[in-house]
């Protein structure tokens, strides 16, 4: 729940942080490129989950530019855990970023989504700015 430093490994962190002595990692899972603000210079959108144990897993993307042939954090993209606003999946298109989020619905719980929430971004300065309305989708499950 704050903001700390961690080495991270070929996109992993295994390690122990905080006076509870907690377990916690993180793990960088998916890297997109493209250009988000229309420069012509492709941005670099690091997605990673962090967390402190299989209830707790929270999504989070970092957005970054070069600036001086040096990679620069421009933003952070809000995720959420798992099933509640976590990423269900993400791509650019045509110079937007776009995000599916889990959402759970009245009464779920971060286990079970009941629909996807689709937001498209532009990046403006240093913020992502959603490009167009939301959209959402119902998930069904298939039983037989």
């Amino acid at each position: 729940d704050r903001k700390s430093t961690v080495k991270v490994r070929n996109g992993k962190y295994d390690g122990r942080k905080g006076s509870l002595n907690t377990d916690v990692f993180l793990n960088i899972y998916k890297v997109l490129y493209g250009d988000l603000d229309g420069d012509q210079k492709d941005e670099a959108v690091v997605f990673y989950m962090c967390g402190s144990g299989a209830s707790y897993a929270y999504f989070r993307g970092l957005v970054y530019s070069l600036k001086n042939r040096k990679p620069t954090l421009m933003t952070e993209l809000e995720g959420g855990n798992k099933g509640d606003g976590g990423f269900n999946d993400v791509w650019i298109v045509n110079g937007r970023l776009v995000v599916e989020r889990n959402q759970v619905g009245v009464g779920g719980s971060a286990c079970c989504p009941e629909s996807i929430e689709i937001t498209r971004y532009k990046l403006k300065g240093k913020h992502l700015v959603r490009s167009g309305k939301r959209q959402s989708r119902k998930i069904t499950t298939n039983s037989q």
